[in-house]
């Protein structure tokens, strides 16, 4: 078995991507303020652990050079229009229930039932 090594490049980039998505999440802290504390730990570990590397005894035989380098982005900070016939298909004629709908991974109070989140928590 061979160790794994990681360029000082890839863990730049992984750097400067984690960092600035903290900083994004920080100013939309606004909209996203049940997040707060989530978002504060992920500051937390960043700082403690930054990206995992061969040293690290989980790690160790994982190359992330690939997660490092790739492209990620953050949920959009407005998420897009869904039309409520678009949705139709996705529905069970008949059901009793209440519908939540997420659009780009935000929830959708406009396409969900009413009373949906009445007594529940999502995280």
């Amino acid at each position: 078995m061979s160790a794994v090594t990681k360029s000082k490049e890839s863990v730049t980039h992984a750097h400067n991507w984690a960092t600035g998505a903290i900083a994004e999440a920080k100013k939309r802290q606004g909209a996203l303020g049940a997040l707060s504390k989530v978002i504060a730990e992920a500051e937390g570990v960043f700082t403690k652990v930054l990206f995992p590397t061969p040293r690290m005894e989980a790690w160790k035989y994982t190359n992330t050079d690939a997660i490092a380098k790739g492209v990620f982005a953050l949920l959009l900070a407005t998420p897009g229009k869904v039309a409520a016939e678009s949705l139709a298909p996705f529905l069970v004629a008949g059901l009793n229930a209440h519908t939540i709908v997420f659009v780009d991974g935000v929830f959708a109070p406009e396409h969900s039932s009413k009373d949906a989140l009445q007594g529940i928590r999502i995280a």
